[in-house]
């Protein structure tokens, strides 16, 4: 048996997946075959399932040669370890598209690429990966986890690449930007730009949330600038919702203003208020400088923008952010 072959028996034994509660559809991932500048292309578009791998499989025996893009939630361990190898066997080429983001098993497969391409714009996000018992309740799989290291290691990475991409909890996120990744030897370029999405964007799920987030959606990416002294911070806020309750990630860092400031990441829970704002608190840390600390945020919709005022630190200005996707 090939190496890289996991035994069919572990499929019978855990129910494996690997879940980022983010602003996405709960449909499975759509394969999709497109052609432009004389390049095949597969599009994988959603959550992972068995099903996408046997769609991938299809459209991979119709165009061999063809780029992988890439971008979702998450989903099935194995179907996407499985597609993961195909593509490192064929030394397939994996991109992530401009404002794409590629988390959990998604971002497992993007690294399986002999070559990768990563948009500016494009978030890559992993975490550990839950076992989920017949009756929807996660926890975290010593199983999984150990796959998903073996599978990491099999592509080249070493201990700590292995670490800072599943130490993460499974309701968590750690976001990876270019220097991260670069760091942690990750190797990408951009130099494929993929063809246009031949379907809409991932469906959001609306925030009934209060009076002033009825007909409005809270979820999605959010991107913009805030000030904290005399210091002016790029910022990125993903917001999703799980069964009611809010979550989000947060990340910051240099700004054409301020190019020296150090990256920072923390995932955040958000707390529905009476008069149908949200509060954030800081729930786990991802990376942060010494002397630094995440925010406390109170946010609401106002204007199409994402409003915030910070609540732990008095020198920080108020936060306003633009959608960047739904």
């Amino acid at each position: 048996m090939h190496p890289w072959r996991i035994r069919a028996g572990l499929q019978a034994l855990f129910l494996l997946t690997i879940f980022l509660f983010a602003p996405f559809g709960a449909s499975a991932a759509r394969v999709q075959e497109a052609r432009q500048g004389g390049h095949d292309f597969i599009l994988i578009l959603g959550e992972i399932t068995r099903e996408t791998q046997t769609s991938f499989m299809e459209a991979l025996s119709r165009a061999p040669l063809a780029r992988i893009v890439v971008e979702g939630p998450g989903g099935q361990v194995i179907p996407a370890l499985d597609i993961g190898r195909t593509i490192r066997e064929r030394r397939l080429t994996t991109l992530i598209p401009e404002r794409g983001i590629c988390a959990s098993s998604c971002g497992l497969i993007w690294l399986a690429g002999q070559q990768r391409d990563l948009a500016s714009s494009a978030a890559v996000g992993f975490h550990a990966a839950a076992s989920v018992s017949p009756s929807g309740r996660r926890s975290i799989s010593a199983p999984a986890n150990a796959i998903i290291g073996g599978y990491l290691r099999e592509l080249g990475f070493g201990d700590e690449a292995i670490f800072e991409m599943t130490r993460a909890p499974p309701r968590g996120m750690n976001w990876f930007g270019p220097a991260r990744l670069a760091a942690l030897g990750v190797t990408f370029g951009t130099s494929s730009p993929p063809p246009e999405r031949a379907m809409p964007n991932p469906p959001t799920m609306p925030l009934q949330v209060g009076p002033s987030l009825q007909t409005a959606s809270l979820d999605g990416l959010w991107e913009g600038e805030f000030r904290c002294g005399r210091e002016t911070r790029a910022a990125r806020m993903l917001v999703w919702a799980d069964a009611g309750r809010l979550g989000a990630s947060f990340e910051f860092g240099p700004s054409a203003a301020s190019p020296n400031l150090a990256h920072g990441a923390f995932q955040m829970r958000g707390s529905r208020l009476p008069d149908g704002k949200v509060r954030f608190q800081p729930e786990t840390i991802s990376v942060i400088a010494p002397g630094d600390a995440p925010i406390a945020l109170l946010a609401w919709l106002e204007g199409g923008l994402l409003q915030g005022e910070v609540l732990n630190r008095p020198n920080c200005a108020p936060v306003s952010l633009s959608k960047a996707r739904g």
